[in-house]
Order: C-alpha cells, then sequence, then structure tokens
C-alpha cells in the first residue's frame, strides 16, 4: 500500500494513462500514440522531482501504517545518524522523489534523496525498483514468507535440489570422494552425541557442510592441542556460540560439519597445524555439498537466525495504463528496494571478513542467512522473496557466479577483480595476507595449468597489473609486519585498484619487460606466505620532480632539464597527472623515478619508483 503523498506522486508519474499497456505494440495504428506524444510522456516522468512535504513524525506513522516507499525512507534515514540528528526539527523538505530509468512498459527506477543538511557533506540516495508482474522473474515473487526464525527448509531444499540436480557448472572440477583432515560427527537428533571425527582413522560415509562465520571480538570455542582427545570423545554441547548450534542442527538433515574454528589446532604456539590446513582450504570448501553462511551475525553468539533490520520485501500494487481507445486499464507491478541483495548480503557482516572472500568463490554453493534466506551458485541467485532468481533489473549480482574460463584474460581479470574486493575486506592477522586467498590462486592455477605465481602476482599478467594502486582511504597503510615485496599488492594494508586501460585511448603496447621475478616462499605452499622477492625488468626509468602537490591524487611532475626522457612517454613541458602513492613519504622522497608500463602515442601509465638505501653489514 501508500499513503496519499506518495500515491500522488507515483500518479503524477503514471496516473491517467501516462504509461502504455504491455500490448500496446498489437493495437491498431489507429489506437496508438504518435511518437512525439510518447516522448513527451516519457521526458515528463523523468525528469520531475517531487519534494516530500511532511513531518517526521508523519513519515514514521505512514510507514507504521505500511506505506512502502515510506518505509524505506524511514530505513535510510534510521540507518545514518547524522541524517537522523539533521531531520530531528521534523524539517523534511530535504528529500525529494524522482522516477528514472524508465522503459515504455513503466519498468524502471524511482529514487529518493535526503539532501545533504548544512554544512553536512551526506547525502543518502535510496533506489526502489518496479517491475511488471507479467515478467516471469516477478511472477513467482512470494509478497509473505515466514521469518527466518522459523526456517522454510521447503525453499532451501528445493535450491540444493536443483542445483545438484540440474546445475552442471556447479559440478564442474569437483570431487565428493575427498574429505578434511578433520570433521564434525553432529548426529542424527537434538540426543545425539556430537564429536570429532579423524578422516585417515575411520571411514567417514555421506557428504559434508562448511560453515562461514565471523569471529569477532568473543573468540568461539576452538579445538587445541589440550582439547584435541576430549573433542574426539564429544565437544561440549552448551559451549558451543549459538551460530555454531545452529549450524549443527542444520547439518542433521544433511551429513556432516567442517568448522574451522573446531577442525584446525589454533595453538600460536604451534602453527605447524594450521599452515597445513590452511593450504587445502580450496578442497575443504570446493567439495563441500553446501556452504553454510551466518551471515547476519557479527559473532557466534548472534546464531544463524540473527535477526538484522529487515529490509522491506516486494510489494505488489496496480499500475494504470492506456489500453485501446485510450481507456484506462490497471496492471499489477512489483516495487521492491533495488539494492537489496547489496545491502543484505554484499554489505553484511559476513561479507566484511576477507577470508570470507576465497570461500564464497570456492564454495559450489551458499545458504546465507540474514533477514532472509538467500541462495548463491554459479547459476542462480535467490532469496525469499525471489525464489526462481533475483530480478535481472538488478543486474549482475557479483563476481561469485561468473564462469571461469581456461582463457589468460578470462582468469586475470577474476583475479584481478577478487583481489580488489578482498582488499577492501578486514583481515585479522596481517600475516595471512596472501594466506587467506591462496585457496583462489591455487583454485585459478589448476583451471589455467598456470603454476607462475608469484606473491599475488602471475607472471603472464606482468607488467601491466603492477599498475595497482591504493584507494585514497587507505593511505599510509603499508603493511606490518612485513607480508610481501612492495611490487605486490599485498605488501599494502588497505584496499586497493587495478589500472585498466580504457578503450578510447586505442591500442597500448607494451613499455617495459620482465627479466626476472624471485620470491622466497615461507612454505612449501607456493601460494602462499613469503619472506622476500624482487623483480627485474627491462623499461625507461625517468627520473622525475614532484612540482606542486593540487589535491588528493592530483599532482604535478616535471622530467629535470637536458633530460628529454619524460617528454618522450609523458607530452608537454609541464605534466599534470593523476598519481596514487602507496603512502606520503613518498611525496617527500627526492630520488622518484617514473616507468612507463603500457601506452600509446596518446596516453600513458607507468609507476613511479624510489631507491631503496640498503643498509651496509657490520662484521664484529
Amino acid at each position: 500500500m501508500f499513503c496519499t503523498a506518495c500515491q500522488d506522486f507515483l500518479s503524477a508519474h503514471w496516473s491517467g494513462g501516462n504509461w502504455l499497456d504491455s500490448d500496446y505494440e498489437n493495437l491498431p495504428n489507429e489506437q496508438r500514440m504518435s511518437g512525439e506524444e510518447i516522448g513527451t510522456i516519457i521526458n515528463s516522468a523523468v525528469d520531475k522531482w517531487k519534494e516530500y512535504r511532511g513531518t517526521l513524525r508523519q513519515l514514521t506513522d505512514s510507514a507504521g501504517q505500511g506505506c512502502y516507499i515510506c518505509r524505506a525512507i524511514k530505513s535510510s534515514i534510521d540507518g545514518s545518524d547524522e541524517v537522523a540528528s539533521a531531520l530531528a526539527s521534523d524539517d523534511l523538505n530535504r528529500i525529494r522523489l524522482q522516477c528514472l530509468d524508465q522503459e515504455i512498459d513503466g519498468t524502471g527506477l524511482l529514487l529518493f534523496e535526503v539532501l545533504k543538511p548544512e554544512g553536512s557533506i551526506h547525502t543518502i540516495k535510496h533506489i526502489l525498483a518496479i517491475q511488471s508482474e507479467a515478467d516471469p522473474e516477478i511472477l513467482a515473487a512470494q509478497y509473505e514468507y515466514p521469518d527466518s526464525t522459523d526456517l522454510p527448509w521447503s525453499i532451501a531444499e528445493t535450491w540444493l535440489n536443483q542445483c545438484l540436480e540440474t546445475h552442471e557448472m556447479c559440478k564442474n572440477g569437483l570431487h565428493y570422494g575427498y574429505v578434511p583432515t578433520r570433521l564434525i560427527d553432529v548426529g542424527i537428533n537434538s540426543n545425539s552425541k556430537i564429536h570429532l571425527i579423524i578422516s585417515y582413522e575411520q571411514t567417514i560415509q555421506g557428504p559434508y557442510t562448511t560453515l562461514s562465520h565471523c569471529w569477532g571480538a568473543l573468540q568461539p570455542l576452538s579445538l587445541k592441542r589440550a582439547n584435541l582427545e576430549a573433542f574426539l570423545d564429544h565437544i561440549p554441547w552448551r559451549e558451543l556460540p549459538r551460530s555454531f548450534q545452529d549450524a549443527v542442527n542444520v547439518t542433521r538433515r544433511l551429513g556432516i560439519l567442517w568448522i574451522d574454528s573446531l577442525c584446525i589446532i589454533q595453538d600460536d604456539d604451534w602453527r605447524e597445524d594450521w599452515t597445513r590446513e590452511s593450504s587445502l582450504m580450496e578442497k575443504v570448501y570446493s567439495n563441500a555439498m553446501l556452504n553454510l553462511g551466518a551471515t547476519a551475525g557479527r559473532d557466534g553468539s548472534h546464531g544463524l537466525y540473527h535477526s538484522m533490520p529487515r529490509i522491506p520485501g516486494p510489494q505488489r500494487f496496480l499500475m494504470p495504463f492506456q489500453g485501446a481507445n485510450r481507456t484506462e486499464i490497471q496492471r499489477p507491478y512489483c516495487i521492491y528496494d533495488f539494492l537489496m541483495w547489496k545491502k543484505e548480503l554484499g554489505d553484511s557482516p559476513l561479507a566484511s571478513r576477507a577470508w570470507i572472500v576465497q570461500e564464497r568463490f570456492l564454495s559450489p554453493r551458499t545458504l546465507h542467512f540474514g533477514a532472509r534466506l538467500m541462495w548463491e551458485c554459479s547459476v542462480l541467485d535467490a532469496n525469499q522473496n525471489f525464489p526462481c532468481g533475483i530480478p535481472s533489473l538488478i543486474g549482475n549480482k557479483g563476481i561469485f557466479k561468473t564462469s571461469i574460463k581456461k582463457q589468460t584474460s578470462s582468469l586475470i581479470n577474476t583475479w584481478a577483480n577478487l583481489v580488489e574486493l578482498y582488499s577492501a575486506a578486514q583481515l585479522t592477522n596481517i600475516e595471512d595476507k596472501l594466506i587467506a586467498i591462496s585457496g583462489v590462486a591455487r583454485r585459478l592455477s589448476s583451471i589455467s595449468g598456470d603454476s607462475e605465481y608469484w606473491a599475488g602476482h602471475w607472471k603472464k599478467s606482468l607488467p601491466f597489473t603492477l599498475l595497482w594502486w591504493v584507494k585514497c582511504n587507505s593511505r599510509d597503510a603499508m603493511s606490518r609486519p612485513y607480508t610481501a615485496p612492495s611490487f605486490s599488492w599485498a605488501s599494502v594494508d588497505g584496499s586497493i585498484k587495478h589500472w585498466r586501460w580504457v578503450n578510447i585511448f586505442g591500442v597500448a603496447s607494451s613499455r617495459a619487460e620482465v627479466l626476472e621475478i624471485n620470491v622466497e616462499n615461507a612454505s612449501l605452499d607456493p601460494f602462499g606466505s613469503v619472506c622476500s622477492g624482487y623483480l627485474r625488468l627491462s623499461c625507461h626509468l625517468i627520473p622525475i620532480r614532484l612540482i606542486s602537490h593540487q589535491s588528493q591524487h592530483q599532482f604535478e611532475y616535471r622530467g629535470y632539464e637536458n633530460d628529454d626522457r619524460f617528454l618522450e612517454f609523458w607530452k608537454g613541458s609541464n605534466v599534470t597527472t593523476r598519481v596514487f602513492p602507496d603512502n606520503s613519504s613518498v611525496l617527500a622522497h627526492e630520488n622518484i623515478h617514473a616507468i612507463p608500463i603500457r601506452g600509446n602515442d596518446q596516453h600513458t601509465d607507468g609507476i613511479l619508483v624510489r631507491e631503496k638505501k640498503i643498509a651496509p653489514i657490520t662484521k664484529g
């Protein structure tokens, strides 16, 4: 339902036959509108903003009475302390709504935003999608469903069986004969004793599930050398956090369970087991029948069924259309949150954890527990409201359902996207920088047959993947302790991006060549941590000087007098260029050189390097 104010807004765009019936194209010419008339309708709708008139109390009351748009606006305001405080005076004239990106049949997006309060830089934008029920992916929408605390297992079971039986893409390369070193026998009901089992000491039958969860500040019950023998007999139920208990209950429908903290020895002074088992993550997650995601919980105390603020589900409403002889008819439409997938999964506590990037990527299928159940596999992204698939209007939900091809370009792009996502996530132990994504590297290596992997880089992608840069909000975040050589993105504790070539510049050619790359691994795992490394290039090494610092990422550089090498690649005597230093100390350094990496006559991309002083060795 909509309140009067929101209904008036919608009426300004759709009522009176402003939009055309889906069968309009089949009408005789004499019953159809001219192209000029249609264009006028679309332009008048898209270009029109409408201010929200009313008080904060009226908005709150309307949201409480069920107005879909008011609920969405109120939810966005409540999610920002700054905006909520600014609107405490009941002045809502900063809220406005607009329709945009509409199709001829009325399908499109509804945007509302909260404008900046005086002296503030904060703006909230929220997008709702409107789509016809005639669309097959909307036809299956569920407008009511049980709360997540009452597990609608029939939906989850349908997703699982459908994936196992019909999704060939989800079965490629999997070997269900593999079992992890340790697993948890959960029994068959609540009276069953749960205990740890060692796979090489007994025959294990049936598939296993895994659990992705946030450890959080509350450290969960963990396996230690001191309790290993006790856990082989039984794991104390009451000491398990709620997320683990819920995972046990779900797994009793499916088989046996693997949880990292209970299946890998966690002693800080005994890393041998952890190092060995962490190198097996690619096999553990890839061969699991199902991965359970404690997606909404910041730690294990919340449980799988933790309820976070509910994003309104879709709502059905009738939209007026112009039919034959310009008579008004009404068609059922669906309005839903355009960013529901991002808000409930992409922005979830679980997704903020760096380890989860490879767990989501490697798992053939994941059942996420949040405000509503969500399903994620290589073929289908779905939730309880859209059990047959998230509407395509939302677009690509992410890189986790990307079909990985053996072509080098496909693998490089997939790796670059994953690294960007991974580097923006939170990693408790910076020493795990390369380990926590090693399973992804191992999977891509097995697909491509390429084993030349060096501290986060694939040799085939060099030197172009040297063109990574640190996002502004991650500056001065060089990794401490040492995690990787400085040419690697893993040397930085912060969010990075890869500089991609823009086609408008034309075809680029390489300006540098890799002569030698050497990395010393910290263990036998070639995809794990490293101790040291270096890279030798055949390139132009051009001394430059910083002239001015204009903004956070805008600098003016020049070559030195009587040195034309800089002008050879960057045209003009004074060059202002976008530079993204890893940390501010680079700017103050005198011995800075530019290395062109790729380019053409129109444009050049390169990196800045500085001379590293090596302290002399004193013998005594």
